[in-house]
């Protein structure tokens, strides 16, 4: 059916379509009572038959208009009408977030942060409704100019009890490369399988690209289920290391091992943002993956639930590493710790001959010799050298006055991590042992460094980008249509230029994607009403020229010819003028002219007879005026 111009509860009017899905269309319209852009979500036609269809698309309008939060797709409106199921949405003016991360490729690692944080945000409040979202992506996650994050598409979402899981079933929905190994499995699932999915969009922010790739998805969900991710720092050395535990984290196989909401993870994600040296705690048990065993064992449990699209699932599961040894993560990295065997390879460890108080012996009389050595100074003419570093030049002074330790000042240097006036560098290091009198030399921090930007407008951003990341900046990329700006080409930028900025700062660059104008065909508006040939026109972004009258035999207001001829192909905002009917052409009733008189006819009536003067004999000039012939 032909959404186009079409109005909806004769309110919203369809003007364009912006996407298509499994499920549905998406459309742009204007909403007539508010005077505002909605998105307009249809079922497509050839699914309004199907039940399942409709019930997942009547279960995503019932979980989204459930939701309140700035992060989240609100829902205004659903209705049904001529068969067409639909629900109103806030209008994102923006790109999915999968779009922005193939123009920009890998996220600044904060960039990125701040993403997840929002994501979080937006899953927690879901999950506090009751509602596992199931198909988190990131071709689900719009971004809007500003950058604000938008959850949408909760076609998959399940609303559960506190004490209810959701089974996944025979048919495994989802998408492959960012659902959870039990969505995989087919196994029960609870509101931690959105986590993983959270753990799969910060990984692929952070590094351009998703955690699994395969030939195709029962590859990839295998990969889901038995292989650890290559840790993402490892691919992006800019990443923190926490960040690159949190995404781990989030990552584990086993949901036990994961983050257990959404505000736990958006917790961490904070800290990191605020301190970049933040360390997640550690935790070994917490690293597990699950090995080709285990995954047997869960197969076993249920072979009901081990199908994907109906498919069965077992036959892939590796017969490697069938003794059922769990794989720890070190590092990021998945290293198998065997047992622990003796010299006979029985795999039983021997029991110490020596007895545990020589041990305990040892190890205390260690610990003393070590501590006497830092505390006394071992042989008494040398020290250990303190830590000068974040404090003031007069702070240590002051502190070590009574100390055979002498402090020159080498110099002065920006530093981003000390404040302006602090100790900054000291040699020679903490904890080396140098002969008394000590002397140690310090350089004092100026601060950060503060940048002034230059203007960028009219520069291309690839050189752009280069000097600002030289100068220790991070680097936002918004790309744009402009029809001014060469395609690749500056056209705005924020902070404006002569602002300071300091390292680690960022700067929001606005780029060029090439001319909006984009090329579409006129419209055939002849036997259309005006009201109508204007709505395709405005549908096609085409403004309405002169409109002409003219009288015909078609009903008045209809569409008699235009000015540019259907199919031509012409720019955007193109102006098309057209003629339109008066309606049928009146016809007078011819009346009888009246009789004429012959004497009117034939003789008209002068208006002046002049009266005849008598001849003068005399010859002599009449009273009339007139000259008198003369005698001979």
């Amino acid at each position: 059916m032909e959404m186009i111009g079409k109005i909806l509860a004769n309110r919203y009017e369809i003007l364009e379509k912006r996407g298509s899905g499994g499920m549905a269309d998406v459309f742009k319209a204007r909403d007539r009572l508010l005077n505002r852009y909605v998105a307009v979500k249809v079922l497509k036609d050839e699914l309004r038959d199907d039940k399942e269809f409709v019930e997942r698309f009547k279960i995503e309008a019932q979980s989204a208009a459930g939701l309140s939060h700035p992060n989240i797709v609100s829902v205004h409106d659903v209705g049904v009408e001529d068969g067409i199921h639909y629900f109103i949405m806030e209008y994102v003016d923006g790109m999915s977030l999968k779009d922005y991360i193939k123009h920009v490729g890998a996220l600044d690692w904060r960039e990125a942060t701040e993403f997840a944080i929002a994501i979080c945000g937006a899953i927690d409040h879901a999950h506090k409704k009751n509602i596992i979202h199931r198909d988190i992506k990131s071709h689900n996650i719009l971004l809007t100019r500003e950058g604000v994050v938008k959850v949408a598409d909760f076609g998959i979402a399940r609303a559960v009890t506190s004490s209810t899981v959701v089974n996944g079933g025979k048919n495994v929905v989802g998408s492959v490369h960012y659902f959870s190994p039990e969505q995989a499995l087919g196994k029960a699932i609870d509101f931690k399988s959105d986590i993983y999915s959270i753990g799969v969009v910060l990984y692929e922010m952070l590094t351009g690209h998703l955690p699994f790739i395969g030939d195709n998805a029962f590859q990839v969900a295998r990969m889901q289920i038995e292989t650890p991710p290559q840790p993402p720092i490892a691919q992006n050395n800019t990443i923190p290391q926490a960040v690159n535990d949190i995404t781990l984290k989030a990552l584990q196989k086993q949901p036990q091992k994961r983050y257990q909401n959404a505000t736990e993870m958006q917790t961490d994600l904070k800290a990191v943002l605020h301190n970049p040296a933040f360390a997640l705690a550690k935790d070994l048990d917490a690293t597990q993956f699950m090995s080709s065993t285990q995954t047997a064992t869960m197969l076993s449990e249920n072979p009901e639930d081990t199908m994907i699209n109906g498919n069965p699932f077992s036959n892939m599961i590796s017969q490697e590493n069938t003794a059922g040894q769990p794989y720890y993560q070190t590092s990021g990295y998945a290293n198998p710790i065997p047992p622990q065997q003796d010299e006979d390879g029985t795999g039983k460890k021997k029991k110490s001959k020596k007895p545990l108080w020589i041990t305990l012996l040892v190890i205390v009389a260690l610990g003393a010799g070590i501590g006497s050595y830092f505390v006394f100074g071992g042989d008494g003419k040398t020290v250990s050298v303190p830590s000068l570093l974040g404090m003031t030049f007069d702070e240590a002074a002051k502190k070590y006055e009574n100390e055979d330790i002498i402090l020159i000042k080498e110099g002065e240097d920006f530093s981003d991590e000390y404040d302006e006036g602090k100790i900054m560098e000291q040699t020679p290091k903490e904890r080396e042992r140098v002969n008394k009198p000590v002397e140690i030399r310090v350089k004092i921090s100026l601060g950060k460094q503060e940048l002034v930007l230059e203007e960028y407008k009219n520069r291309d951003y690839h050189e752009v980008e280069e000097e600002l990341i030289q100068k220790g900046l991070s680097v936002k990329k918004v790309f744009e249509k402009n029809d001014e700006y060469p395609k690749d080409t500056i056209f705005d930028q924020s902070p404006a230029s002569g602002s300071q900025m300091q390292k680690g700062e960022r700067i929001t660059l606005y780029i060029s994607n090439g001319p909006s104008i984009a090329k579409v065909k006129v419209p055939n508006l002849v036997g259309r009403s005006e009201e109508e040939a204007k709505a395709l026109l405005k549908a096609k972004n085409l403004f309405t020229g002169n409109i002409r009258s003219e009288e015909s035999d078609k009903p008045k207001g209809t569409v008699l010819s235009q000015a540019i001829e259907a199919d031509t192909e012409v720019n955007e905002n193109t102006e098309i003028s057209f003629t339109i009917s008066t309606g049928q052409k009146a016809t007078p009733t011819p009346t009888e002219p009246p009789a004429k008189t012959p004497e009117e006819t034939e003789k008209p009536t002068p208006t002046h007879v002049p009266e005849q003067t008598p001849a003068n004999p005399n010859g002599a000039v009449g009273a009339s005026g007139a000259v008198a012939g003369t005698n001979n």
